[in-house]
């Protein structure tokens, strides 16, 4: 069963035919080869009448462009018209869009709460009132709080994103009503105003006001200078130090008024940061040594003694009770990372 002839018998067994002789089965493979190479010339000679055939509607189409152009350009012209037509078109569905969003709008007073269905019926007396309402009944916080000087416009602007835009606060998911995106913001729990990039600051930036943060800065700089210590210098060095301190002086006065400090080596931005040289960078990478007193370098010997001294069953019950501590540290740990991680309502002030 080595040859092809042989196995073509053998299935001509089990087929329950006869058997065939070498030569017709010789004969058989050269019939079917050249049926196969007919096959394949025929398929060639098709893809060749197939190009053969592009190539020529090709040129047909050029010859009618070039026709085209020889006869003024109409057809360039029609198209125009055909874009000017379209842009049209778009622009009234636009329009159509936009009326129609106006018809539905649905207007939200500052003291009605942005959040609540239409059955509750959430309206207050004062925005405040209803400030207070939605940041104990639904979570709201507004960013920056203390520097917030128009909260009306800013209840009256997230109110038409919702009844105007339809437009979620979070993730400006657009539903098809005001329900809708209200139900969205609940089942997502997206009732927050976004607050931590640039766009997003930029975006509600016309309602705050952090002028008063500058001038703090500012009060803050001069209260340091004024608390720092004094030193006795005789009169000499006054009259050789009075050019440096005047000189000194404006310096001081212009980092007021740019609200970056120069102290020689060092920056002090008015975000609070320090920006040093980088020729210090190994002092300030430097970590200094804790230097214990007498008394404390005594109670830290007398302490590492008394481990020695210990049973050695003592220290294995104590090297497992801190195995379980650790594993239900860890445990916890687990826990917090998975379900207490996304808290949704969560600001933390120092961040804002």
């Amino acid at each position: 069963m080595k040859t092809d002839w042989h196995r073509y018998n053998l299935k001509r067994r089990v087929t329950q035919l006869p058997p065939v002789d070498e030569d017709t089965f010789k004969g058989k493979v050269v019939a079917t080869e050249a049926r196969d190479a007919s096959s394949t010339q025929d398929n060639k000679n098709e893809d060749k009448s197939r190009r053969k055939h592009e190539r020529a509607a090709k040129k047909e189409l050029l010859r009618q462009q070039r026709e085209a152009l020889l006869r003024g350009i109409p057809g360039e012209i029609e198209t125009e018209k055909n874009k000017s037509i379209e842009s049209s078109c778009e622009d009234a569905e636009l329009n159509d869009i936009m009326e129609a969003k106006i018809n539905q709008r649905v207007e939200i007073k500052p003291t009605t709460c942005l959040f609540c269905s239409d059955k509750k019926q959430a309206h207050f007396d004062s925005v405040e009132e209803n400030i207070s309402h939605m940041t104990k009944v639904h979570g709201l916080f507004l960013p920056e709080k203390k520097y917030l000087v128009d909260v009306e416009g800013l209840i009256v602007y997230l109110g038409e994103k919702l009844g105007l835009g339809n437009v979620c606060l979070s993730c400006s998911y657009q539903g098809k009503s005001l329900a809708a995106v209200r139900e969205h913001m609940h089942g997502k729990r997206h009732i927050r105003i976004p607050y931590e990039t640039d766009e997003e600051k930029l975006e509600i930036s016309d309602f705050y006001d952090f002028t008063s943060s500058y001038k703090n800065d500012a009060s803050e700089f001069q209260t340091e200078n004024d608390e720092e210590d004094w030193e006795d210098v005789s009169e000499t060095e006054l009259d050789d130090k009075g050019s440096d301190d005047e000189d000194s002086e404006n310096d001081l006065t212009a980092a007021g008024e740019d609200y970056i400090i120069n102290l020689g080596d060092e920056l002090i931005l008015p975000n609070g940061l320090s920006l040093g040289h980088r020729r210090l960078r190994k002092l300030r990478k430097h970590k200094q040594e804790l230097i214990l007193s007498e008394g404390q370098g005594t109670v830290v010997a007398a302490e590492c003694r008394q481990l020695n001294f210990q049973n050695l069953q003592v220290t294995k019950e104590q090297q497992q009770v801190w195995k379980s501590e650790k594993k239900m540290y860890d445990l916890k740990d687990r826990r917090l990372s998975k379900y207490v991680n996304n808290q949704p309502h969560f600001r933390d002030q120092l961040l804002q």
